[in-house]
């Protein structure tokens, strides 16, 4: 029984490191092992797109859109609580997808909080 487990678990993690590898190559056109900080900044550039879609609906004027998007960079609650997984579920790409997770909270937090910083005055207004 305990031998079939680990059998399963093997297979389970090939399996990820396959399709994860896949991903990467069709998203960035490189694979995991060649992650590099484009690819944060290619992640900034779709959350940036994707809180544009979200607040297009809103009575927000194009300043309290833009910073909308800027408020949004700093997200690092996803890349902490998940990016040591694959590497404490020993798959061979777990110590990559630490690293560019690592490497996004540190592009991210310090862009996002200098970005808020210097454009809430100018951007938004008191009501």
């Amino acid at each position: 029984m305990r031998q079939e487990e680990t059998i399963r678990r093997e297979i389970l993690e090939q399996r990820i490191d396959r399709e994860l590898e896949a991903l990467s190559e069709k998203l960035f056109g490189k694979k995991l092992e060649d992650a590099s900080d484009e690819q944060v900044y290619v992640a900034l550039l779709i959350r940036t797109i994707g809180v544009s879609l979200c607040v297009a609906g809103t009575d927000l004027n194009w300043k309290e859109r833009l910073f909308c998007s800027i408020a949004y960079l700093p997200k690092a609650t996803v890349q902490a609580a998940i990016g040591s997984v694959p590497m404490a579920m020993g798959l061979s790409c777990g110590q990559i997808i630490l690293s560019v997770a690592v490497l996004g909270i540190l592009i991210t937090a310090p862009l996002g909080a200098i970005g808020m910083d210097c454009s809430y005055k100018k951007l938004l207004e008191r009501v």
